[in-house]
């Protein structure tokens, strides 16, 4: 504590005079309490997001339609045939 703090923090808590209706905790000026979290809701909220995310992902590795799939299967094979056929013809051993 530093010189004058605990005259601050004196007047924060309820005296053993006082009625119980007056007897409440004032916080000091420039300090916030923090949000309370419920525990269970933000486990549960941290699995939505991963859900959702892991969607995501699955929605654009496996999210293609059958006849996208076919279309590129077949890019790829003509692809294949193109690179086969500019081959040049094999070294013959000697």
């Amino acid at each position: 504590m530093q010189c004058g703090e605990s005259a601050t923090l004196a007047n924060r808590w309820p005296t053993a005079g006082q009625p119980l209706a007056t007897r409440k905790w004032k916080p000091a000026q420039g300090l916030s309490m923090s949000n309370i979290v419920n525990l269970r809701r933000a486990r549960k909220q941290k699995r939505r997001v991963d859900k959702d995310q892991t969607a995501v992902e699955n929605r654009a590795r496996f999210g293609r339609t059958k006849a996208e799939r076919e279309r590129e299967d077949a890019q790829l094979e003509l692809d294949a045939r193109k690179l086969d056929g500019a081959k040049l013809g094999q070294p013959e051993d000697e």
